[in-house]
């Protein structure tokens, strides 16, 4: 395979992996809701996106760099949405 197959493939694996969470995003921005959505493994995904990130880097792999670009951004705006949540949860209780 050429070097601008392996390059398609890779844009292609990783606009599937970064539309995988930006569902669950959009599923939570409609209904509002994160209770239960695990933190941890969020946590853990933007732990993964910054490590593949550099790792993109490093390896001048521009699939990797802007995937995990998007992933983190959408990574982030989730974790706001999920704290918001836990923060307003938490001082409205009786």
């Amino acid at each position: 395979m050429g070097q601008t197959t392996i390059e398609v493939i890779g844009f292609a694996a990783a606009t599937l992996t970064t539309l995988a969470p930006g569902f669950q995003l959009v599923k939570t921005i409609r209904s509002g809701k994160t209770d239960d959505l695990s933190l941890w493994m969020w946590l853990a995904s933007l732990a993964g996106v910054i490590l593949w990130f550099f790792y993109g880097i490093y390896t001048h792999s521009r699939p990797i760099v802007i995937a995990n670009t998007i992933a983190f951004a959408v990574v982030v705006i989730m974790l706001g949405y999920m704290m918001r949540n836990r923060y307003k949860k938490k001082n409205t209780s009786p």
